[in-house]
């Protein structure tokens, strides 16, 4: 075999390993995509039950005076807003917002924009992980509780 064409099959070894390399890597970062896509948008559910109407009081505005959404400063008393033309929402976690401005937030998104309270989503997949997640650590923690409580630690009476 000459020199030219084992330089040539060299090359050409060469070129397929970087080639499987790659798509490899495509494969890796598609994963990776899909492992850490965003999360899903609200449920209608969430949307007719989870977020509550309210009327802005002085209390209210002690704990936050603007909707962290638009920006936009609450006014006390009123529950139809120039701005939005909605009344004011709260979510379960307590954070209220202009009503059309949270609407729009949840198209999108299933988390409260301040402090990322889940509420219930879209996806099936995505609930049936967060539910079997959410087993597994009450399952931890039970067993651990159940593990203390068979097994009594004197160590703070015997160093």
């Amino acid at each position: 075999m000459s020199q030219a064409t084992e330089e040539q099959l060299q090359q050409d070894q060469l070129h397929t390993i970087e080639l499987r390399l790659s798509q490899f890597q495509n494969k890796q970062i598609i994963k990776m995509c899909v492992i850490q896509r965003k999360k899903p948008k609200a449920s209608s559910y969430a949307l007719e039950k989870e977020c509550v109407d309210v009327e802005i009081t002085k209390e209210h505005l002690e704990k936050c005076k603007s909707c962290s959404v638009c920006h936009e400063n609450f006014k006390l008393g009123f529950k139809k807003y120039v701005v939005t033309g909605g009344d004011a929402s709260a979510l379960p976690c307590k954070h209220f917002f202009h009503d059309l401005c949270i609407l729009e937030w949840l198209k999108n998104n299933n988390t409260c924009p301040m402090c990322r309270y889940e509420l219930s989503s879209v996806d099936y997949e995505y609930e049936a992980q967060k539910w079997e997640k959410n087993k597994k650590d009450t399952d931890s923690s039970t067993s651990k509780n159940q593990n203390s409580e068979q097994k009594p630690s004197f160590s703070h009476m015997y160093g």
